[in-house]
This record gives C-alpha cells, sequence and structure tokens, in this order.
C-alpha cells in the first residue's frame, strides 16, 4: 500500500474515532432525554424507512466500482457518463422509495406497531421526516461515491466529522432546552444526515467539475442497472438482518427491547465504521488495479488489506466484549435489559464479517457478481425466517444474534469457493496466510483477557485498567501470532516513518 492510501486510511481512521465517541455519547444522550419508550419508538419506525432504502446503498456500490474501474481506464468521458446516470436513476429512486415508505410506513403503523394510542402521531412524525431525509440521502449517494472514487479522502472524512458534530451539538441543545419530545429528536437527526449528501453534491459539481448531462446511452444505464440489481439482492439480506430483526423484536418484545436493539446497533455502526474506513480507502485502489490488469497488486492488496482490517478491528473489539457489562452500564446509566449480551454477539458478528469486506471489493472489481450475491445473500436472507420461528417457539430475543452468527459464518466459508473459482486466487494462501492466524489471535486474545480482567465492581479506575490490558493482550496476540516476519517489517516502517513526522 502506497504513502497516499496509508494517509487516506489513517484520515479515515482519525474521523472513525472522533465520530464513534461522539456517537456513543449522542446515544446516552438521547436515551436519557426521550426515555427508553420513545427511543424504542423512533427505532422501529425509521427502520421502516431503511428497510425500503436498501436500493440505494446497491445504487451507490455500483456507481463507485464503475467511477473507480472507469478512472483506472483513464476514460474521463465515461466517468462523467457514469454518473449522471447514476444521478438520473437516484431521483427516480428516491421518488419510488418515499411513496412505497409512506404507503407500507402508514399500513405498518396502523396494524401492526406494538405502541399505545397517544404515540400513533409521534410514529406518523418520525415517518415523514425519515422519508425525507432517505431522499436527501439517496439523490447525494451518487456524489459520494464518487468522492471516494477519486480518493477525496479528506473532504469525505471533513463532511462526515461536519454531521456527527452538528447533530452532537443540537443533541446537547435539546438537552439543555428540556426539548425531550421524540419530534424534536427526529427533525435534528433528519437534518444532520442530510448534510453530507448536499456538500458531496456542491463538491463533485464545482470542484471536481463533474459535467452532468441528460444526454445519457443506454448501455451506462444497463451498466449500472445490472450491477445494482444483483448488489441490491446483497444489500436486502443485510438490511432484512437490521431492520427487519428490529420489526421482529417489536412484534414479540415490545419497544422497551427495541431501545436494547438500537443501542446495540450503535456500537455495530461503531464498530463497522472502523472497518468500512479503511476498506473506503483501499476499495476505489482495488477497482483499479483490476481494471489497469495489474492483477499480482490486486491480489496483494486484496489480501493484505483483508489481514490488517480485520486486525484493526479487533483492537476495537476486545475490550468491548471481555468488558461489555461495565462499558454498557457507564455508556447507558440505566441499560435496557439485553444490551450487554446483544453488544457481545454484535461485536463477534461483526469480525466474521470484516473478513468479507475484501472478498467483495475484488468481487465487485470484476464486474461479474450475480452468482456471488445469490448464494451470499441467499445464505444471510434465512436469518428472519428462522429467527421468527425460534421467537415463535419462545426463544430469548437473543436467538437473532445467534442465528446471525452462525449464518455469517456459513457466508464465510462460502466466499472461499469464490476466492477460487471467480477471482482465480489461491485458497490455500488466504486460508493459511489470513484466516488460521487471524482465528488464533482472536482466540488467545479473549481467552487470556476474560482470564485476567480485574474485578472492580464498578469502578472506573479498574474498567479503564481492564481496557488497558485487554488492548495490551489483543496487540501482543497480533503481533507474534496474526502477523509474519514480512509484515512486522512493512507495519514496524510505517510507524518509524509516522513517528518522525510526528517529531518534526
Amino acid at each position: 500500500m502506497n504513502k497516499q492510501l496509508t494517509k487516506n486510511t489513517v484520515l479515515l481512521l482519525i474521523r472513525t474515532g472522533l465520530t464513534i465517541i461522539l456517537s456513543l455519547y449522542i446515544t446516552r444522550l438521547a436515551l436519557e432525554l426521550l426515555g427508553v419508550e420513545s427511543y424504542g419508538l423512533y427505532s422501529v419506525v425509521s427502520s421502516i424507512t431503511s428497510l425500503m432504502s436498501f436500493f440505494s446503498s446497491s445504487l451507490s456500490s455500483s456507481t463507485q466500482r464503475c467511477v473507480s474501474y472507469y478512472l483506472g481506464a483513464r476514460n474521463m468521458d465515461k466517468v462523467e457518463e457514469v454518473v449522471s446516470g447514476a444521478v438520473i436513476i437516484h431521483l427516480f429512486f428516491a421518488i419510488s422509495v418515499s411513496l412505497v415508505a409512506i404507503i407500507f410506513g402508514g399500513y405498518y403503523i396502523d396494524h401492526y406497531l406494538n405502541i399505545e394510542a397517544n404515540r400513533i402521531d409521534d410514529a406518523v412524525f418520525i415517518l415523514f421526516t425519515s422519508v425525507f431525509t432517505i431522499c436527501i440521502v439517496i439523490i447525494g449517494s451518487p456524489f459520494i461515491a464518487s468522492l471516494l472514487s477519486f480518493e477525496k479522502i479528506k473532504f469525505y472524512t471533513l463532511i462526515l466529522l461536519l454531521e456527527v458534530i452538528t447533530r452532537f451539538i443540537l443533541v446537547v441543545s435539546l438537552s439543555f432546552l428540556k426539548l425531550d419530545d421524540v419530534k424534536s429528536y427526529a427533525l435534528v437527526m433528519s437534518f444532520t444526515l442530510s448534510i453530507p449528501s448536499v456538500l458531496a453534491m456542491f463538491y463533485c459539481i464545482f470542484k471536481l467539475k463533474v459535467n452532468f448531462s441528460l444526454s445519457v446511452k443506454r448501455s451506462c444505464y444497463r451498466e449500472i442497472i445490472s450491477l445494482t440489481t444483483w448488489n441490491s439482492f446483497g444489500t436486502l439480506s443485510y438490511v432484512l438482518m437490521t431492520q427487519g430483526g428490529t420489526i421482529l423484536i417489536n412484534s414479540f418484545y415490545g419497544v422497551a427491547l427495541n431501545a436494547a436493539r438500537a443501542a446495540s446497533l450503535q456500537v455495530q455502526s461503531a464498530l463497522l465504521q472502523v472497518s468500512n474506513s479503511a476498506q473506503a480507502a483501499v476499495n476505489p485502489r482495488i477497482v483499479k488495479l483490476y481494471s489497469a490488469g495489474e492483477i499480482v497488486e490486486f491480489s496483494r492488496l486484496l489480501f493484505r488489506s483483508t489481514k490488517y482490517i480485520y486486525l484493526l478491528l479487533l483492537l476495537f473489539s476486545v475490550p468491548i466484549f471481555v468488558n461489555s457489562d461495565e462499558l454498557v452500564s457507564l455508556w447507558l446509566k440505566n441499560a435496557p435489559n439485553f444490551t450487554s449480551e446483544f453488544v457481545r454477539y454484535i461485536v463477534l458478528i461483526n469480525l466474521v464479517n470484516s473478513i468479507s469486506f475484501g472478498i467483495m471489493a475484488g468481487v465487485q472489481a470484476t464486474g461479474n457478481i450475480k452468482n456471488y450475491q445469490l448464494i451470499i445473500g441467499g445464505i444471510l436472507l434465512l436469518n428472519l425466517p428462522v429467527s421468527y420461528f425460534f421467537m415463535e417457539l419462545g426463544f430469548s430475543p437473543l436467538v437473532l444474534f445467534k442465528i446471525n452468527f452462525l449464518l455469517s459464518i456459513l457466508a464465510l466459508l462460502a466466499r472461499f469457493y469464490f476466492i477460487k473459482n471467480h477471482l482465480k486466487l489461491d485458497v490455500s494462501r488466504f486460508l493459511f496466510n489470513i484466516i488460521i492466524p487471524i482465528f488464533f489471535s482472536t482466540f488467545v486474545s479473549l481467552l487470556i483477557s476474560m482470564k485476567v480482567t480485574i474485578s472492580g465492581g464498578g469502578s472506573i479506575t479498574i474498567l479503564i485498567c481492564n481496557i488497558l490490558l485487554s488492548l495490551l493482550i489483543t496487540l501482543m496476540t497480533i503481533i507474534f501470532i496474526a502477523l509474519n516476519k514480512e509484515e512486522r517489517k512493512i507495519i514496524s516502517e510505517y510507524l518509524n516513518v509516522f513517528i518522525k513526522r510526528l517529531s518534526k
């Protein structure tokens, strides 16, 4: 990985660290301000629009892949045509999603939402603000994708930081002004979530000088829609696992458990930001290397990024897993039941899923994603019906996470097939250089960290010591178990360069 790629990755990780800290504190403030019932209500109703918008992230991924591919091929005319076509498709889709979300969401609120009758008006208000937000986000998606493809990571980092800082200021203001109604919170969320999309739009038009045209060839539309169609199947499986799971929990256990689910999803979002931030810096380069025919560099970057991103996530994950009870109590004070258990499963699921990001980037680069999405998406789609079956039998809400974890492992095993037969890469090398070292590193880190944890009875000092101890243990296992001699040398060189720059 060259210097620019390393710089982009570091920028995104710094942004991620700040975002995680602020986002977790915002969740605590919101839960204290609104209470468990109102916070759970916002979570379940806003998940309806997220469920409707699964196609949007597929469109965005397809747009980013096409733009990166033609940038790698040095075809700027095609880049502008792809962006123009993507904007037109996103506009049409935003209108369609709005109509479907309002109709479906209204019907769900009237007939299935498990809330008191006097909260219906609040639910409808949340629905409409969420629909407005998702429209803005969808329309801005091709511009966000273009920022990443052009590797304008500095600006991308700034607008995402602006989003979370603005949200923090506004939520603190709500608390200070005693505006504890869920409608005010919904407006704050709607405004702040729209910020990155609007700013990315202006940047692409006025700074990158990406010319927009209504004259787009049918072949361009077909390319984007073909990729999007199959990407959407994989995205749908993920959305159903998260947002569909939220709706299932509401149906069987009520809004109090939705608050616990929402809190655990905040942890999931924070951990995903770690892996996604690093992957966002790598993905455009993977596609460009493939389009330029540099297959050796393509495979080297894919393998190394998969391993490094997992290990980076592991550094965050082990302290959270081992100290989840204490962290949740400190974070939320009066945490809803099952929150700690949900968080532990979320940590394990994210670790398994992080291995797939590099493989998915490689498959996207080829443009031939149909079979991948059908098989992997099909496995993950089993989560809802299987969870529903066990919930009907009276199992605890943890069954949703247990099934998710098992299906994630099954999907990872299926991805080995695509490494060998689709990407034409060496599966044994992937297994022995990546999977086995990171598995043993994870196992040893968790085992030792849980054994040496100090019992502190809620002491913040003891909690900090436990976190630092688990971090040190994880770091040592990464260095001496997960990394080979060459990788230790590479990382040592990067650290030396970084330290020298800081000392200047």
